[in-house]
Formats: C-alpha cells, structure tokens, sequence
C-alpha cells in the first residue's frame, strides 16, 4: 500500500524547518546582546548577587566624540550596601565637618590598577581603571581605560559632569 503524495503537507513541513532555521540564525547573530554574561567585568561578576547594590556594565560607553570605554556602575540602594562600596573602593574619609558638604556635591575621581582595583593609586599607568565615586547618588563607576588618552578623556567627562 503506499500513500499519495500531499502537497500541502510537504510545503508546510518545509515552511517550518525554513522558520526554524532562521530563528536559529538570527539567534546566532544576536547571541551576544542575549546572553552578555561573558562581556561582563570582574567587578561585576563580584557584586552582582550582593544585596543592597545594583550592578550595570555598559560596553563601549562614549565618553566623547572618539573614545569608547567599558564602565561598571554599582549603585547602592542602601546605607550599609554604601558603607561596604566606600570600605572596599577605599573611598576616602572626610572630616566630620565636610563630610555633609561632601555629600551634598562630591564626585571623587581617582585611578587604581588593573590587578587590584579597590586600591587607590598616584603612580600614572597606562593600565589603569579610573573610579568615580558619587557620594550624593552613592554609586561607584569603574572605567576599563586602556591608554593615556582614554584615561584623560574619562577624567575631563567626569570633570564635566560634576560642574554642571
């Protein structure tokens, strides 16, 4: 006994295995803005599961007209989350008296090495995160400079932000 050819039939399981194949290729291609858990920084893998603090990476944030840098930005929602950003970034301490000025209106800006960066550093290299800590929001950014020109360009936005 054989059965008789069904058009219908042949032409709808080939229109599913087309459609199949190009959800499969437009997940392919766009696998990375899906899953991005691989272009995260290591600042980010430490404190994304940490209560009280939200964590954002930006990939290729522009700083300006030609500079590009990743930036990690870890806002904290509450006051002990804040405390445990300032102890590990080394945020640095205030006098009493300036510190509720400071809180007001303080950005703090400073470099740390790539190895190690909850420590601030003077020394200029050319493998330098830049921190900025918002004392007014209670966020801490890490810039992932690469060079001396991204590293001035971070500093001069950051400078730019905090003065207007």
């Amino acid at each position: 006994m054989t059965r008789q050819f069904n058009k219908k039939r042949f032409w709808l399981v080939i229109a599913i295995i087309a459609v199949a194949e190009a959800l499969a290729f437009c997940l392919v291609m766009q696998w990375r803005y899906l899953f991005p858990s691989h272009e995260v920084s290591e600042i980010y893998t430490r404190y994304e599961n940490v209560e009280g603090i939200d964590v954002s990476f930006i990939k290729d944030f522009q700083v300006n007209d030609t500079v590009l840098v990743d930036v990690t930005i870890l806002e904290a929602r509450t006051d002990s989350a804040w405390n445990k950003l300032k102890k590990d970034f080394k945020v640095p301490v205030l006098p009493k008296d300036i510190e509720k000025l400071a809180d007001l209106m303080s950005i703090d800006v400073w470099r740390s090495p790539r190895s190690n960066p909850y420590i601030p550093i003077n020394k200029r290299s050319q493998d330098d995160y830049i921190v900025a800590a918002s004392r007014p929001s209670k966020t801490i950014c890490v810039f992932d400079t690469k060079n001396d020109v991204e590293s001035r360009a971070v500093s001069m936005h950051q400078y730019n932000t905090f003065v207007k």
